[in-house]
């Protein structure tokens, strides 16, 4: 796996649109209940990604040519997993909650 690949959806989906929904969780309604929901529900997503990731193939060899074992060109294809945006999202809205849970409403001290 491409892991410098990884850095754009990291960016996007635990960066900025985690923080867009907590930060409307906690604008809509300033309560820290919803708020420690969201966070649950941020792990709950984290846990479906993991679960959804299934059996792997050993991978894909290039010839020559720079075609790989099917025939089509390397490098051209989507690198990244389909449970990868839902596992930086919900681990994204979880430190995002935990961090306004404990600055905001102080439930560390």
């Amino acid at each position: 796996m491409n892991v410098a690949g990884l850095s754009k959806p990291l960016v996007l989906y635990a960066g900025v649109l985690a923080a867009l929904t907590v930060g409307a969780v906690y604008v809509a309604t300033d309560s820290g209940v919803l708020v420690l929901f969201t966070a649950m529900g941020g792990m709950t997503a984290v846990i479906l990604s993991v679960g959804n990731t299934g059996p792997v193939d050993g991978g894909s060899f290039e010839n020559a040519e720079g075609l790989d074992a099917q025939g089509g060109w390397t490098d051209t294809g989507i690198d990244t997993p389909v449970s990868v945006p839902l596992l930086f999202y919900g681990g994204g809205v979880f430190l995002w909650s935990a961090l306004i849970l404990v600055t905001v409403y102080d439930i560390l001290g």
